[in-house]
């Protein structure tokens, strides 16, 4: 089911934010978003890199912000400076500084008068900037378009340049970090002669090391502390931090062993598992930046019978525009002119092209095909079905699965339990061995060897993935909750028509009454049906048509939901429906007795049956084998049809079903999906009609196949862009998938700490090799996640 929305007198905001290394980050910046008076709830995505916050609409951006650096994070910001025209004196300045700072999203703005400028500085995620330049032009002043620059920066290059700081401080840890393991390890192994002054040596080039690379350990740690949450910064800083200070303090007054090298080489090793995994986190959010790039920047748009190239962002509803061959579509539009085969792939996973005609939907991101088309703009910026599907996608990569919750308690409470050992560890070693450089070797490799960052990664970076994947075949998961419930269903009901069916029927065989020609039969139930947009109305009409007879229409019109219409022409009662609309207005019950069992379409005049029509639709091509499948992934299917009972047997015979529903009302569905729960049973349903809503929202798990309506699409769980009924059984196949990996990279991230951390606190495992292994941690779980990107359904 999909989230709550926030109510009117809440808001629910994301903001970036930087610096968080693992899962008690997350907990430090929850924990204090949290007691801000007015939050309602909080939600902090460690592999987005931002927070996600519901909270009372007194609540101000400046203070999430300022909550967020209290606690030793950053806001992912960017500012931006551009040109204002018109200005002309102090209230000028005060009016667009006024209108700038109601914008959600903006947090500083500064306008000079002098040199005509505005700096400000905003969270883009929630804001663009040429949707401030555009509340500028609103409050009356002019921008200069061609001055938009780099200043939009996103969120992804302000990840970008994360990845650029871990790799400058790898870079000069490892050029340091080299040279003082070729002057101790040697030595250690009795292959390397000592010579004077080595040590003071080996110490010099460690200096670097924890001062340049290490520094952002020792920073985050102490704004952990002084947050009172102790994070991975405080064991890396403890560890390496006491191998330095105990190596100084024996070189210069213990004359002890020294360990510079484990610090230098720990600090090495732990950024470049840092560097390594940033990669890879900003790999496993490719989706959205892969769909984002589908949208061009610019379109050509047909003014006064010339063609003018825009920005998109300056494109508005109704604008009509001009798509030339091989080019991507900037708007979702309606075709006026031109016939093209259109390259979907990019929304629906298909490769084949889908050839749009006059009056066909196109949409922004598509690649039109060998012909030009022109079209007008019925979706712009974040209207179009692009942004919707990014919206969808970043909503469940910041979603958590309910089963991260024991992670989630186990990552509280890692940090402190953690230092306990440690500090046991030393004791230990210390009283019972009487050594203290064994103490202290043992106690840093406890520390070391800890890693929250595997608990906190394993269950986001599997989902991120996951989803990216699936958007990338046009399978839309809206979250974690959704692959819990995914891996539980054991009964998936299939609505017929439009999803097992084409969704366009056609009259395949008249019966007539006596004394009553097929003719009579169609006019009557084409003048009946001609108001209506349903399916089977449109088959009729079509039907009349294709014999020349053009129906009146009639003076009155009523639709009884689920059985039919009810027409008045001329002083005539026509109806056209259900057998029991027509008995219920008072047809002769017996009248029908010689009509065929698959009549499903029946004409009545004056309560005289005039005949009956036989309305089929046509099976889609790849049912059988979806339902195939759906079975082999131990499923019961479940055909669910309005159809009578003939008819609905029939196509469940064709595709396999393992059971039919038939002759349910639309207002039906809800209870036959309620009565399968009522057996026991974890329901899926799979609708595309806004009368299918319903029926998604009561079961399970609710998919919406794309040729289906927006009202269905939000009440479903997973959303599938494509017709094509295989998709049904991929998407039940990626979520299992997907949780399969949760479940393993949890599985890895308990296992590795349940043997790793009593190992260092027994003295099997030096400082070194415990920084390698923890390091290798988070690498195996962010890798067994990375490969969903390349599953592919058998």
């Amino acid at each position: 089911m999909s989230e709550q929305a926030p109510s009117e007198q809440e808001r629910l905001v994301r903001i970036p934010i930087t610096g968080m290394t693992c899962a008690n980050c997350a907990t430090a910046i929850a924990k204090s978003l949290s007691s801000l008076s007015g939050v309602r709830d909080v939600n902090v995505v460690l592999t987005a890199d931002e927070a996600q916050v519901r909270a009372d609409a007194s609540v101000s951006l400046a203070d999430i912000a300022r909550r967020v650096e209290d606690s030793g994070y950053g806001v992912g910001t960017v500012s931006a400076d551009f040109a204002v025209l018109g200005m002309t004196c102090a209230n000028c300045v005060r009016a667009v500084e006024r209108a700038l700072g109601k914008i959600e999203g903006v947090l500083d703005v500064t306008v000079n008068l002098a040199s005509e400028r505005a700096r400000v500085t905003f969270i883009p995620t929630l804001i663009s900037l040429p949707e401030i330049k555009q509340a500028v032009v609103a409050a009356g002043y002019g921008v200069l378009r061609e001055e938009e620059e780099a200043e939009t920066s996103t969120l992804e290059q302000a990840q970008e340049l994360e990845v650029r700081r871990q790799r400058r401080r790898l870079v000069v840890a490892a050029l340091f970090a080299v040279p003082v393991a070729l002057l101790t390890m040697p030595m250690d192994l009795g292959l390397m002669t000592d010579f004077p002054g080595r040590m003071w040596l080996v110490a010099l080039l460690t200096t670097p090391v924890m001062a340049y690379s290490a520094r952002g350990f020792f920073v985050g740690a102490y704004e952990a502390l002084r947050n009172r949450s102790p994070n991975m910064d405080v064991l890396i800083a403890t560890g390496t931090g006491v191998a330095y200070v105990y190596s100084l303090l024996s070189l210069l007054w213990l004359h002890g062993a020294m360990y510079f090298e484990a610090a230098a080489v720990i600090v090495t090793l732990v950024i470049l598992g840092k560097y390594l995994e940033a990669g890879a986190r900003r790999q496993a959010s490719g989706a959205i930046r892969g769909l984002l790039a589908m949208q061009p920047q610019t379109a050509r748009v047909l003014v006064d019978g010339e063609l003018v190239e825009r920005p998109v962002s300056a494109l508005q509803l109704g604008d009509v525009i001009v798509a030339g061959a091989g080019e991507r579509i900037a708007v979702d539009g309606i075709v006026l002119e031109g016939t093209s085969a259109v390259d979907e792939s990019m929304l629906t996973g298909e490769s084949v092209p889908v050839v749009k005609e006059p009056g066909g939907t196109v949409f922004g991101g598509t690649v039109n095909g060998p012909k030009l088309l022109r079209l007008r703009a019925t979706g712009v910026g974040q209207d179009t079905m692009l942004a919707q599907i990014v919206r969808l996608v970043a909503q469940a990569q910041g979603s958590k699965a309910p089963v991260q919750r024991l992670a989630d308690k186990a990552a509280g409470v890692f940090v402190p339990v953690v230092l306990a050992l440690s500090a046991l560890t030393f004791a230990g070693w210390l009283v019972l061995g009487g050594d203290l450089d064994r103490a202290v070797v043992y106690a840093v490799a406890v520390v070391v060897v800890s890693c929250p960052c595997a608990l906190g990664l394993a269950t986001p970076v599997a989902i991120t993935a996951g989803t990216g994947r699936g958007a990338q075949m046009g399978i839309l998961i809206r979250g974690g909750e959704v692959l819990e419930r995914a891996g539980r269903v054991n009964t998936i009901v299939l609505d017929k028509t439009g999803t097992v069916t084409e969704g366009k029927p056609q009259v395949v065989g008249i019966w007539t009454a006596d004394g009553t020609s097929e003719s009579e039969v169609l006019r009557y139930a084409s003048l009946a049906e001609s108001v209506s947009r349903h399916p089977l109305a449109n088959a009729v009409v079509g039907a009349a048509a294709a014999r020349g007879i053009q129906p009146a229409l009639p003076q009155e019109y009523e639709e009884i939901a689920g059985q039919g219409v009810v027409a008045r022409h001329n002083g005539d009662e026509v109806l056209v429906g259900s057998w029991p609309l027509l008995a219920g207005r008072g047809v002769d019950a017996e009248s029908n007795a010689a009509a065929p069992i698959e009549a499903n379409i029946f004409v009545g005049l004056d309560q005289r049956l005039l005949g009956a029509l036989i309305v089929s639709d046509v099976v889609r091509p790849n049912a059988a084998q979806a339902v195939s499948q759906l079975k082999r992934q131990g499923l019961q299917v479940v055909l669910l049809s309005g159809d009578k009972r003939v008819i609905a047997d029939e196509v469940g015979r064709v595709i396999g079903a393992d059971r039919v529903l038939a002759e349910v009302l639309p207002q039906g569905k809800v209870a036959e999906v309620k009565r399968l729960q009522d057996e026991g049973r974890v329901v899926t349903m799979v609708g595309d009609g806004i009368n299918d809503a319903p029926a998604l929202a009561q079961a399970d798990l609710g998919i919406a196949v794309g040729s289906g309506t927006a009202v269905a699409m939000e009440a479903a769980d997973i959303t599938l862009l494509s017709s094509d009924l295989l998709a049904v059984p991929r998407s039940i196949a990626l979520a299992r998938r997907t949780l399969r990996t949760i479940y393993q990279n949890l599985f890895w991230a308990f296992f590795y700490n349940v043997i790793l951390i009593p190992a260092a606190f027994l003295g099997f495992l030096q400082p070194i090799w415990a920084a390698g292994a923890m390091a290798l941690s988070s690498l195996f779980v962010v890798g067994n996640a990375l490969r969903l990107q390349r599953w592919h359904p058998k």
